[in-house]
């Protein structure tokens, strides 16, 4: 793994694959750099593909609040990774990591091009300055050292996972990774939990929904397509929530190339 420094002093870990035009890979809640690493492998003859730990996860470091909220943290870790690309890079989002970008361009970051694989958008959230009262929650739940309670809370309250499922993952041999990167999660509810102006997007950009998923991510992929000036939609057929390299990778090719 790589390193870079953001302007708060924190550690950002990354790794860089293949050659060509810049393009980073953001990703979404539970997850980490190893997340993109598939997409990354599939890119790597045609592009230089960055995928990185978010704050908070894998080995990257973490600060205390220094009065920023949690977005803008998370922007000057994307431009810090921006600047290490070269000064500008084209951005493969998936789920809330789309809040990350989108957010970011509406402060000016040099992102080229912009793809967004289910990007999770409540219009409920849209017109919000303060981030739900969940942030609050589970920042009590990780203070107290109840990380797997704050995991649970997560899936049950933000993510909409039925009981079944959250009892049969608080078993998984994957549970543990989970609780390790739950102190990323407030950073979740207030990054998508708060307003996003998709108005100020003014790059190239694809939304790609697999069309598997439940109902509430197609009216999110549709409000993203009709808020971002000039944004298409692709359905990868067959397709959930899951990134598969091989069925989102060529779509992804096409449009950035």
């Amino acid at each position: 793994m790589n390193t870079l420094t953001s302007k708060d002093g924190v550690t950002i870990a990354y790794e860089k694959t293949g050659s060509g035009p810049a393009v980073i890979v953001i990703s979404g809640a539970f997850c980490d750099h190893h997340h993109g690493t598939g997409l990354a492998e599939h890119l790597a003859d045609r592009f230089t593909v960055y995928t990185y730990d978010r704050r908070g996860r894998g080995q990257s470091s973490d600060s205390p609040d220094t009065g920023l909220a949690p977005a803008e943290h998370e922007i000057d870790d994307l431009d810090a990774l921006i600047a290490e690309a070269g000064g500008s890079a084209m951005a493969f989002t998936h789920s809330s990591g789309a809040h990350v970008a989108l957010k970011a361009l509406g402060r000016g970051s040099a992102i080229t091009r912009l793809v967004m694989y289910d990007p999770p958008l409540n219009a409920g959230h849209q017109g919000r300055t303060e981030p739900p009262e969940l942030k609050q929650r589970l920042e009590e739940m990780l203070a107290g050292g109840r990380r797997g309670e704050a995991v649970e809370t997560f899936q049950r309250e933000w993510i909409g996972l039925p009981a079944e499922v959250v009892e049969q993952v608080r078993h998984a041999p994957f549970r543990a990774g989970l609780e390790a990167i739950a102190g990323s999660l407030p950073y979740e509810v207030a990054i998508v939990g708060t307003h996003t102006d998709l108005s100020a997007v003014h790059v190239p950009a694809l939304v790609l929904l697999g069309g598997d998923n439940a109902p509430v991510l197609h009216e999110a992929a549709r409000v993203v397509v009709d808020g971002v000036a000039g944004a298409r939609l692709q359905v990868l057929e067959g397709q959930n929530h899951d990134l598969v390299p091989e069925a989102a990778g060529p779509a992804v090719a096409a449009f950035l190339g």
